[in-house]
């Protein structure tokens, strides 16, 4: 299924495009305090983020198994986060993740957003179970998931996709059976 746009009150959840790189470069994905618990690291140039936006905006938007979105704000048209919903194999289920620029830290967004596309893996992919997991120490984000549904059931670790950083965690699930 291509990635779809979702709307809520206040977001436009769209897909990545080249176009959102300058964006995305200055608002996050530079931005040690919003990486401080995310498995990538730092891009080190534009140029970073512009290969990884190629490769989703060329192939990665039909792909059945990952949809990654920008998240748009409905009024400012401003790009401050992004999101996916990506197959894990060893859960067998699809995950969850988010970023989000500091500047719209607190203010609800991302609970608007990861709900959005909690609706769209029940209805539209027909899943009746999701897989979070957060750091710890990253309590805004254990809060955003808890508001979501989400459910810890276990304790675990994880590392940065370089291995450097390794980060106790919290392993969340959302089931349909379960749900707020």
């Amino acid at each position: 299924m291509k990635t779809p746009t979702i709307e809520t009150e206040r977001i436009v959840i769209r897909p990545l495009k080249i176009s959102d790189a300058k964006a995305i470069y200055n608002h996050w994905a530079k931005d040690p305090d919003v990486l401080k618990y995310l498995r990538w690291n730092a891009h080190q140039s534009i140029d970073v983020t512009i290969e990884w936006l190629k490769y989703e905006e060329q192939s990665g938007i039909e792909d059945d198994n990952s949809y990654q979105w920008a998240f748009e704000g409905k009024e400012s048209h401003e790009v401050f986060g992004s999101g996916s919903l990506s197959y894990n194999k060893e859960r067998r289920m699809f995950e969850i993740s988010y970023a989000l620029m500091k500047k719209q830290w607190g203010k609800g967004l991302a609970t608007e957003a990861v709900k959005a596309i909690v609706h769209f893996a029940i209805n539209e992919l027909n899943q009746t179970e999701l897989f979070a997991t957060y750091a710890k120490d990253n309590f805004a984000s254990g809060r955003v998931l808890e508001k979501t549904g989400f459910v810890c059931r276990n304790h675990g670790k994880y590392a940065s996709f370089d291995g450097e950083r390794i980060f106790e965690s919290k392993e969340m699930f959302f089931t349909t059976d379960t749900a707020v």
